[in-house]
């Protein structure tokens, strides 16, 4: 397509993909809105320096309900209290434009979800995402 003014993508790593065809393609990069990924953050900062018009906008994974979802459960079935909240403000993990900076850990793998409130002991212990 000759004119792509941004990219929205569902998948943080699918983004990333779609930034390295514009480089490939020579092209300028646009906005991109989509779901973090480590491998966005760690290289928005030498890419913004070449592409004034590219910026960033992702969500969290949200993988990190799942367990608020099982703890819930599992404590109203044993009719254990639970005080944690029900419902969640969900706002940007990271925004470029309105100050949010991307979250990088050059330690961790390209698709390492940040906002997963796991430790590096935890992803030790229950499955490596080291590059």
């Amino acid at each position: 397509f000759p004119e792509i003014d941004g990219v929205i993508s569902n998948y943080g790593t699918d983004a990333d993909a779609a930034v390295r065809a514009f480089q490939a393609a020579g092209r300028e990069l646009v906005p991109i809105a989509t779901l973090e990924a480590n491998a966005l953050a760690c290289g928005f900062d030498e890419l913004k320096a070449a592409n004034p018009k590219y910026e960033l906008a992702t969500i969290s994974s949200r993988n990190w309900l799942g367990r608020i979802a099982a703890r819930k459960a599992i404590a109203g079935a044993e009719g254990i209290a639970n005080d944690e909240p029900s419902l969640y403000q969900l706002p940007l993990f990271e925004d470029t434009v309105n100050g949010l900076a991307p979250q990088c850990d050059e330690t961790l793998a390209p698709d390492q979800y940040l906002s997963n409130q796991l430790t590096a002991d935890d992803l030790t212990t229950y499955g490596t995402t080291t590059q």
